[in-house]
């Protein structure tokens, strides 16, 4: 069957490489269309809490459009820079507002100054950056510093890939056999990253994170897939002049090699979908497919390449750098009864030692006036409306947390009770809407009792001559009222003794005012009424909701008592009050809204959502949600453990099982999983060791490839042993075994950790800890395979030799 395979391919050559280049030309298309994605709330799992939130609020409030907000930090400002400064950002073009408050120490702190900027241009848009040029180029000469607060890109520039492929191919010319088949090697691999980037079509749309890092990693992984074909070919060639034979032999006696190391490498990485967090499959899917393609374009497009540059490669031929490893091999035989003992209880130690490296589950975007001005951090609580009456418990549970800034829930806004002494500053906070203190009292009144007491002629003197000192009700005199207040002394003379004890109603007291001439209204008598009655029967422990508040203003005689600029934004503060209303309580849940100072990932933050999750579960009924950049962290930091020991597993056993089949053995899979074990071991103690932390994703993604595709040296090595041990000496076949592979292991090892370690150093953020945490573990696992595998296999030779026809010197072996 390979034969057959191998004879098509060569036979087929051109229309399959016609074939394959038009794909890779429509996949080119296809790859400007797939959506880089930010938002990582998709990557939730389907019954994931914060999941099921997002998808309440989504459901059950209105969205709101956000701005895009530039933090600006200006360092030993006058208070008149303060104010020059603050006027001259909102006269940025774009800039819609500019928030800052001279009294507030979020804002204000030593001599710190933060301004931020607000704009409706999305991050990264044309506008947004036109912005960010502004606001550097005009404060060049203060000390400032700025920062958008947007997640940052983590796209690899485009001088950086072309240094990586320089190196890349820097190594291959060094190790190479001529100086043109690297050039064939990143042309064919080259293609299969166009086609693997096209084809993620089918996910919709992958992370910057995946975006980032597959079109390296997928170079770096499958570059020995070349390697191997090319160097079966001329060992092919050497037998026969016939070039298409050599190509069909060549590809009939590497199918197997290229077909188990690719396979291992796709376990590894297809592992990643157990994870319940849906970026780790995306990336194992993205790596794994990328790998195959690689596998498919080598076996399909090289061999056309290579037979047509048959001549070229002859003419370039060159030699290689000699690589003398006889030494190691008789090293390791020497320290075979020393090396494993050490490799068991580095095992043991790294793997105590590993567990206590900081793990990171957020982005973690540098944030440069962190330690000055921490950024809010937004939890929402989403939760049944069945529970309203068990949220004021849960918020006092709240009540003291020395990081919470503010706690927003209908419960302590629209439905809390003020008096009217609180009631104003509210009215102030709100829309800058000033409330007399004795309009307050006259409206809390109408709206708690609202009876208008009858009073004498002498109270009523009396109250018009409180109210004629009253700015907001002098209005309410007029010209008749004024004329009553001078009348009042005449009028007392009129009328009979008992008239004057006597009580009127306003209506009386009106008719008696209009029969003396003094033109009152109606209007006017019962505002004069209302005064007088609150001014003997207010009751201070009187409270109101603000939407109770707006009902009494549309009062006509209360809203006549509004100067004109309040009245102007009274309709404006209805409109948003029914809209934070809406926001706050929907038809089903309701939402409860905590802002705190702490960082989206921290021990303090991780505490704090301890007690939230518990003061939930005590004081509320109903099922409810937790929704945010730190609920997010907290929920990943529960499930962890749990995912990364099934990971380790199930990546173990499907490596082991591979392996197992490859060498119908049991002792050496058994020996080679422990080892790249132990360099995923030595990798996460070592970054924990100098005081580092590791992100998450790129723990899991290294135990994906080491295990999958560094694995793949220990297999030649040991593949190379057995080969040699039909024939020779424990001492002699580590040898021949170690001079027969160094060329692969190291040629493809130094690829992976070279490349992956300048990109990693020069990028930011996630990409930076993926690439450099995979370059310290391919560099440990090639040391550990180089270093300690041979002792491993001189130590348990008679296990890893087992169903291996041995030659006369196993007999010998305990001489050796």
């Amino acid at each position: 069957m390979v034969k057959n395979l191998s004879n098509f391919l060569v036979e087929r050559r051109y229309i399959i490489g016609v074939v394959m280049l038009v794909l890779t030309v429509l996949c080119a298309f296809g790859a400007a269309k797939v959506e880089t994605n930010t938002d990582m709330t998709k990557y939730l799992s389907s019954d994931s809490q914060m999941s099921q939130g997002l998808e309440i609020i989504e459901s059950d409030f209105p969205k709101t459009s956000e701005q895009s907000g530039i933090r600006v930090m200006f360092d030993d400002l006058t208070q008149v820079q303060k104010d020059e400064v603050f006027a001259s950002l909102q006269r940025i073009d774009g800039v819609d507002s500019v928030e800052y408050s001279a009294n507030s120490a979020d804002y204000n702190k030593d001599n710190h100054t933060l301004f931020i900027v607000k704009t409706s241009f999305d991050y990264g848009s044309k506008e947004e950056l036109s912005i960010e040029a502004a606001i550097e180029s005009n404060y060049s000469n203060y000390s400032m510093v700025y920062q958008n607060n947007g997640i940052v890109q983590t796209e690899v520039p485009l001088w950086l890939l072309l240094t990586a492929l320089g190196l890349l191919l820097a190594i291959l010319l060094a190790v190479g056999r001529s100086w043109l088949e690297p050039f064939l090697f990143l042309a064919v691999t080259g293609i299969a990253v166009v086609i693997n980037l096209g084809t993620n079509l089918i996910l919709g749309y992958v992370s910057a994170l995946t975006m980032s890092i597959a079109p390296i990693l997928q170079l770096v992984l499958s570059m020995d897939y070349s390697i191997m074909l090319m160097s079966r070919y001329r060992e092919e060639r050497q037998k026969t002049n016939d070039k298409k034979q050599a190509m069909k032999a060549a590809l009939a006696g590497s199918f197997s090699s290229i077909m188990s190391s690719s396979l291992t490498t796709v376990v590894g990485l297809a592992v990643l979908a157990v994870l319940s967090f849906k970026m780790g499959p995306e990336i194992g899917i993205v790596l794994a497919k990328g790998v195959l393609i690689s596998m498919l374009c080598v076996l399909t497009l090289l061999p056309a390449l290579i037979l047509l540059c048959d001549k070229g490669i002859e003419k370039t031929a060159k030699k290689t750098l000699p690589l003398y490893m006889a030494w190691l091999g008789r090293f390791g035989h020497g320290a075979r009864k020393i090396i494993p003992i050490l490799f068991a209880l580095m095992l043991i130690g790294t793997g105590i030692l590993q567990s206590f490296t900081p793990i990171d589950f957020s982005e973690g975007n540098e944030d440069i006036m962190a330690d000055v001005f921490p950024r809010d951090n937004t939890t929402v609580l989403v939760y049944d409306n069945r529970d309203e009456g068990s949220i004021d418990l849960l918020l006092s549970s709240l009540d003291g947390n020395e990081h919470i800034k503010s706690i927003t829930a209908y419960s302590n806004t629209l439905a809390k009770k003020y008096n009217s002494e609180e009631m104003a500053e509210v009215a102030a906070q709100m829309g800058g809407i000033t409330l007399d203190s004795t309009v307050l009292e006259m409206l809390y009144y109408k709206s708690f009792d609202g009876e208008l007491h009858p009073m004498t002629l002498a109270a009523f003197s009396e109250s018009l001559q409180k109210i004629s000192v009253n700015p907001t009700l002098q209005k309410y005199l007029g010209e008749g009222m004024a004329a009553a207040a001078g009348q009042l002394g005449t009028i007392e003379t009129l009328v009979e003794p008992s008239a004057l004890t006597a009580l009127y109603s306003p209506d009386e007291l009106c008719a008696l005012l209009l029969r003396l001439d003094c033109k009152v209204t109606a209007e006017q008598m019962s505002v004069l009424y209302l005064f007088a009655s609150s001014q003997t029967e207010y009751d201070a422990t009187w409270k109101m909701t603000v939407s109770q508040l707006f009902e009494q203003l549309s009062d006509p005689i209360i809203s006549n008592m509004l100067d004109e600029n309040a009245l102007a934004s009274l309709d404006e503060l209805r409109t948003q009050l029914d809209d934070a209303a809406r926001q706050l309580k929907g038809e089903t849940y309701s939402r409860l809204i905590i802002v705190t100072d702490l960082p989206v990932e921290s021990e303090n933050t991780e505490q704090f959502y301890r007690s939230l999750d518990a003061a939930r579960v005590d004081y509320l009924s109903q099922k409810s949600y937790l929704v945010g950049s730190s609920a997010m962290v907290y929920e990943l930091q529960s499930d962890f453990s749990k995912e990364y020991l099934i990971i380790t597993l199930i990546t173990a056993a499907v490596i082991f099982l591979v392996v197992a089949i490859t060498f119908r053995s049991l002792w050496v899979p058994l020996v080679l999983v422990l080892l790249v074990q132990g360099s995923v071991f030595v990798t996460v103690s070592a970054i924990g060791i100098v005081g580092n932390s590791m992100y998450y994703l790129a723990l899991l993604i290294v135990q994906s490839i080491l295990m999958g595709a560094t694995i793949d040296y220990a297999i030649v090595l040991t593949g190379y042993y057995r080969e040699y041990r039909t024939a020779m000496g424990i001492k002699d076949a580590l040898a021949a075994a170690l001079h027969s592979s160094a060329h692969t292991i190291l040629t493809s090892g130094s690829i992976l950790v070279l490349v992956t370690a300048v990109l990693g150093i020069f990028t930011v953020q996630l990409t930076s800890q993926v690439l450099t945490t995979i370059s310290i573990g391919a560099l440990t696992s090639i040391l550990l395979i180089m270093f300690v595998l041979p002792s491993i296999l001189a130590m348990f030779d008679r296990g890893i030799a087992k169903n291996v026809r041995l030659g006369k010197s196993y007999a010998n072996r305990d001489e050796e």
